[in-house]
């Protein structure tokens, strides 16, 4: 078990940010949120396989160990809800946010009220649990060639933008996995976002349906099927 001390509007954005990267209406697990409970915070992580994103909530950790919890699409949904209620109350407001792998829950507790909020968490959900979002990082990092051009369709790019944030493309290029085709870029946004966006070459005309190759390096599978509806 896992106790993270944050601010409910740092919570709120990094779960906002963390959602707009989710995979609704498919037929895989990706339409969930992981929290990762970790020294310095917590953070939220999401992915459809083409675009991905990790978004930090500086704070205090209580735990000998790194704790990961995955929220289905529904419980996702209530925790940034009562997130961003608990933000709207004031500026400074303090929550406290438990995982429980035993008991397969996340708490959510304001500090100065009783307010407490638990929610289920999604104990059969391998593929998010399992997902390693910083090799992820890391490894577009250590891949990525800076001499490929690269095409980044403007709808997957702005799921990274936040209001009064800056957000940077801080590499791109062609992946070492098949540098053809494949492109990739890393985001960053300020000093509490990174994300891995799927690209294409610059005559690609269909980037949702053509970035296979970015989607299997980001998320360790190939999407489910190349041409679908995303």
């Amino acid at each position: 078990m896992s106790v993270t001390r944050t601010a409910a509007a740092d919570l709120a954005r990094a779960l906002a940010a963390a959602a707009a990267h989710r995979a609704p209406g498919t037929e895989i697990e990706f339409d969930a949120i992981r929290l990762d409970a970790a020294p310095g915070g917590l953070t939220a992580i999401a992915t459809d396989r083409y675009t991905l994103a990790a978004a930090h909530a500086a704070g205090t950790t209580y735990s000998d160990r790194r704790t990961t919890a995955v929220l289905d699409a529904g419980e996702a949904d209530r925790l940034l809800a009562d997130a961003r209620r608990l933000a709207g109350l004031a500026p400074e407001v303090e929550v406290a946010v438990s995982i429980d792998t035993g008991e397969h829950a996340v708490s959510l507790i304001c500090f100065g009220s009783r307010i407490e909020k638990v929610y289920k968490t999604d104990s059969c959900n391998e593929d998010l649990a399992g997902l390693d979002w910083a090799g992820a990082v890391d490894k577009a990092l250590d891949e990525l060639r800076p001499d490929a051009p690269v095409h980044l369709d403007s709808t997957l790019l702005a799921r990274y933008a936040a209001p009064r944030t800056r957000m940077q493309v801080i590499a791109s290029g062609a992946l070492d996995a098949d540098p053809t085709t494949a492109r990739a870029a890393l985001v960053t946004v300020e000093d509490w976002l990174v994300g891995v966006i799927a690209g294409t070459t610059p005559t690609e005309q269909a980037p949702h349906h053509r970035a296979e190759q970015v989607a299997a390096a980001i998320t360790g599978r190939a999407p489910a099927a190349a041409g679908g509806d995303r």
